[in-house]
């Protein structure tokens, strides 16, 4: 893990060599290291809904210890929820008071996290540290978008329900600004519905993978840098809040000479604060609507439409039969599958119009139907009344004036309790 902060230049002569001492350990993590990185989805997203959650790294961010690889830093295609997870240690109070590396402030609703009480210090073995949060979604919302802002040190992967959203390059910085710099956000967004648990509970995973000083792929992640010689108190990188690494911040006989377990330590946390927004459908309407025997008549046929849909049945679905006659042929709908406004063309976002879908048989049918709001005048044929019918896909009557019968929109509820 290395170092680099430009605040330094504006410094008198002394705080300038204690700058140069503090980057001996050289740069820091870049932001995001987009260089060479994989593709990823710069967010945030826009919403297509508004706003239903927010969430932000803190003292309630489960940290999955089972899930804690020492020197180990793959990120897999996919990473399922881990259960058993305890708490992340909230590290504000450390870097604001003991000893902060160079971390920029957190972001807004968010705090510094880590996998152990002063992991802000040179005293965590590098390797991968796995945090989860969770928000709920309810049931029949539709377009659900997940936004996310994350910095840390030294890297992060990040997965929704166990499918991958993005990573970054698992390597030390090269150069600022750095992946726990506020100019090194790490900004992702989800907006695949097949990721989301539409009803249930959603989990996100980071990956925190904390890198040797110096580490990459290319180096096998070695160790090659020695730690910086000081961090700060608080957020001002200046000389005033410098404070020494060693000894109070550092374990006890470091080395660049990695065991299993040991070796390298070095500071790491994350810092993350996203939203969720999903579109809320309307609720469902318990008006109903009948139509008594209307006639059209469509390429030398006539069709004879007649029945009532909407209102709550018994069992919980929706009330209403419908009966179609075209040249003789009959069909015959006895459970309506859906009833409610239409949201698109024909007759689209009309209040005294509703679109109704059901079998028979093998037939899928929708018909349309609209009662004219000011009923009376001249009805039926004058009323304003119309009526549109597909079957399988294909449009058996256009949209049109009844030659004959009556469509009546009652927007009373009717069913059980009614």
């Amino acid at each position: 893990m290395s170092r680099v902060h430009k605040s330094f230049l504006t410094l008198s002569a002394a705080g300038l060599a204690l700058a140069a001492a503090a980057c001996s350990d050289t740069t820091a993590p870049t932001s995001s290291l987009r260089a060479g990185s994989a593709a990823f989805t710069v967010g945030p997203t826009a919403n297509v809904g508004p706003v239903q959650v927010t969430f932000g790294s803190g003292a309630t961010t489960q940290f999955c210890s089972a899930g804690t690889v020492i020197h180990g830093y793959t990120i897999p295609a996919s990473y399922a929820p881990l259960a058993g997870c305890g708490t992340a240690f909230d590290l504000s109070a450390n870097l604001a008071n003991s000893y902060n590396p160079g971390w920029s402030v957190p972001l807004t609703g968010s705090a510094w996290i880590g996998p152990n009480a002063t992991s802000n210090e040179y005293r965590t073995a590098p390797g991968t540290y796995v945090f989860q949060t969770t928000f709920t979604i309810p049931a029949g919302v539709t377009n659900p978008v997940l936004n996310d802002t994350l910095k840390s040190d030294n890297a992060v992967a990040v997965f929704l329900n166990g499918f991958k959203v993005e990573q970054q390059v698992i390597a030390d910085c090269a150069a600022a600004p750095c992946n726990w710099d506020a100019g090194g956000t790490f900004i992702i967004s989800d907006a695949n519905a097949a990721h989301f648990i539409i009803g249930g509970t959603n989990t996100i995973t980071v990956l925190l993978v904390d890198t040797p000083n110096g580490g990459n792929a290319g180096n096998s992640y070695a160790c090659i840098k020695t730690p910086q010689p000081n961090g700060w108190k608080g957020f001002v990188f200046d000389a005033a809040h410098a404070e020494p690494t060693s000894p109070n911040h550092i374990v006890a006989n470091w080395t660049q000479t990695m065991t299993a377990t040991t070796g390298c330590e070095n500071p790491t946390g994350l810092d993350f604060s996203g939203t969720v927004s999903w579109v809320v459908p309307p609720p469902p309407i318990c008006d109903f609507i009948t139509f008594g025997r209307l006639v059209v008549q469509v390429g030398g046929q006539k069709v004879v439409i007649s029945g009532n849909a909407g209102g709550n049945a018994p069992d919980g679905g929706i009330l209403g039969e419908i009966e179609i006659s075209i040249g003789g042929v009959d069909y015959h709908v006895h459970t309506i599958d859906s009833y409610a406004k239409p949201t698109n063309a024909p007759l689209a976002n009309d209040p005294f119009a509703r679109v109704i879908t059901g079998k028979s048989g093998a037939n899928n049918i929708e018909l349309r139907l609209r009662d004219d709001p000011n009923p009376g005048q001249g009805e039926p044929t004058g009323e304003g009344d119309k009526v549109w019918l597909k079957i399988n896909g294909v449009v058996v009557v256009p949209t049109q004036t009844p030659d004959q019968g009556n469509v009546q929109l009652h927007l009373n509820c009717r069913g059980p309790g009614d």
